[in-house]
């Protein structure tokens, strides 16, 4: 049975059928010369929201939460597949208003935890500058920033400084440090300055039975969810009801409004799956293998069982086997079996441990021992060193300067170095010093330091990017 799917391209004719077409309106009546849809199909599966609502009207959905809102929008963004298609989708919107309509700002704020996988790493920073090039050039209210957390929560400091134990599915510390914290406090310094701001972020009901259950948990009306951790925040999901085919169809079909490639967004995605496991194939992109339900994670990922987006892209990407390396590594640190090999005993155990106490009298294991930290951090410099030699990547950063000098301060307060380790195995990796003062205590500051926003710089960058 075959369903019925839009793709959409802007023009200025009335609404009405030419052609034997249905043509449809973009903007809101009355308020400029119209831009309309002109409506195309394509035939795929069973139950697109296509069928249920169009694609233009979606948009005037869209332009209609728009004017009636008064405080600023903040677009969340991961730029994978759903939040990239979110921000298309208020991109395209928004842009076919006329300017004096276009009152709020759009800020497309997108966290990167600094342990990215490389090429999506460096899609976040080309992405944003894109969109930061396009709004300018297009004259619209739209700026691009992206957060990482600060010093004191990033992973290595964490990992390396305070001897924490690698995430597991019981004990997910990482993700509120790494994404949540930083995203969150872009949107409540907005908030303090505008007493409210509309969140704009790219959920689905079908990704999970848990994400369909929170939606309709949090939600106010058909419009509007509540946010469950900034009350100021009304939280605006347009692809809530939209189904994985649905994205990529989107996406495959409708060019980017800032430029850039969709169809390389896949090729990611692609790369990171599982033969067997793409779900749609639309128009030349695979010959049966694009792909749809992958996830992109940290590299050194270890809540799960199996990093297999890295294992798949390291199967293809042979210089990467370094990082698959350090993540089997890791994964085996939290092991119950093996965990007393690399972590201390926990003698002074915390609240937690002391609710869950083993009954049959055994060790609780605590921070990661000293030695291991050590074996950490002048691993992870080598294959840093490594990977900016032999990677497409030069640039590439797996534990940033900020971070050992947080941890060689973490050191010395504990007790456990004074101070000369740190730099010590730095030039023996690099060969260069690392830039710190000689008393670990003028680092202090880094740990109190708040988390970073910076909104992509423009300078020199549009030269070398192509944006036809």
């Amino acid at each position: 049975m075959a369903r019925q799917r839009v793709l959409y391209e802007v023009s200025k004719q009335k609404n009405h059928r030419m052609n034997g077409q249905l043509t449809m309106r973009i903007n809101k009546p009355r308020t400029s010369k119209m831009s309309v849809a002109k409506v195309q199909t394509i035939s795929d599966s069973i139950g697109s929201i296509f069928d249920k609502r169009s694609l233009a009207q979606q948009i005037l959905d869209i332009q209609s939460v728009y004017l009636q809102s008064t405080v600023p929008w903040v677009i969340m963004t991961s730029l994978g597949k759903d939040s990239t298609a979110t921000l298309q989708l208020i991109w395209s919107a928004i842009e076919a208003l006329p300017a004096k309509l276009r009152k709020n700002h759009l800020y497309v704020v997108a966290g990167d935890t600094l342990i990215e996988l490389p090429a999506f790493a460096a899609r976040i920073d080309s992405i944003l500058m894109q969109v930061n090039v396009s709004a300018k050039t297009k004259g619209l209210p739209i700026s691009a920033h992206k957060t990482i957390p600060a010093v004191s929560d990033r992973m290595w400091t964490c990992v390396v400084g305070r001897g924490y134990g690698m995430p597991t599915a019981r004990f997910r510390w990482c993700t509120s440090r790494l994404k949540s914290t930083p995203n969150e406090r872009f949107v409540k310094d907005h908030i303090v300055k505008s007493g409210q701001v509309v969140m704009v972020l790219g959920v689905r009901s079908a990704e999970s039975a848990a994400r369909a259950a929170s939606i309709k948990k949090h939600r106010i009306d058909s419009t509007f969810s509540r946010s469950a951790t900034m009350p100021g925040a009304l939280v605006y999901t347009p692809i809530s009801d939209w189904t994985t085919d649905d994205v990529w169809t989107y996406l495959l079909q409708v060019q980017s409004p800032w430029g850039a490639s969709n169809r390389d967004l896949l090729a990611l995605y692609r790369q990171a799956s599982t033969a067997g496991e793409c779900p749609i194939v639309v128009g030349d992109i695979g010959k049966g293998q694009a792909c749809g339900n992958s996830r992109f994670g940290c590299f050194p990922c270890t809540v799960s069982s199996g990093n297999q987006s890295l294992l798949n892209i390291v199967d293809q990407e042979p210089w990467m086997e370094p990082l698959w390396d350090i993540y089997e590594w890791l994964r085996e640190t939290t092991k119950p079996e093996r965990k007393l090999e690399f972590r201390e005993i926990n003698a002074t155990p915390s609240i937690v441990a002391q609710k869950k106490q083993r009954q049959d009298g055994s060790a609780i294991p605590g921070r990661y021992k000293l030695n291991f930290r050590k074996k950490l951090v002048r691993r992870l410099l080598e294959i840093q060193r490594d990977l900016r030699r032999d990677s497409p990547y030069p640039g590439l950063t797996l534990i940033d300067d900020e971070q050992l000098r947080a941890i060689r301060y973490l050191w010395w307060v504990d007790g456990l170095d004074d101070g000369t380790y740190i730099p010590q195995i730095y030039h023996e990796v690099t060969g260069t010093n690392l830039s710190c003062a000689n008393d670990p205590v003028t680092d202090a500051y880094l740990l109190e330091k708040p988390m970073q926003l910076t909104q992509v710089s423009l300078a020199g960058f549009q030269s070398s990017l192509d944006l036809t």
